[in-house]
């Protein structure tokens, strides 16, 4: 119990941080407009990835919603990929 309050502040002070500490890894993923790639360009075609794991009976629901998503998927981007197991 007497760790209890410390491991929460800390885990709050990490939950804090966190989106500081990913932004310099996400800007230099990101190609810049400068280099000729418009914004548009890269922002154009998202790609949508859609997993699906086997959860004994309910698998085969689980896939035809996944089925569904997929359709409404491929209206926006051709970049749609299926992972089922």
């Amino acid at each position: 119990m007497r760790l209890r309050a410390p491991l929460a502040a800390a885990l709050a002070a990490l939950v804090a941080i966190a989106p500081g500490l990913a932004l310099p890894a996400l800007a230099a993923s990101v190609t810049p407009a400068a280099i000729g790639t418009s914004a548009d360009a890269i922002a154009a075609s998202p790609k949508v990835v859609i997993v699906v794991g086997a959860t004994e009976g309910t698998t085969p629901a689980y896939r035809a919603d996944a089925d569904k998503i997929y359709a409404e998927a491929i209206k926006y981007t051709p970049n749609v990929i299926k992972i089922y197991s």
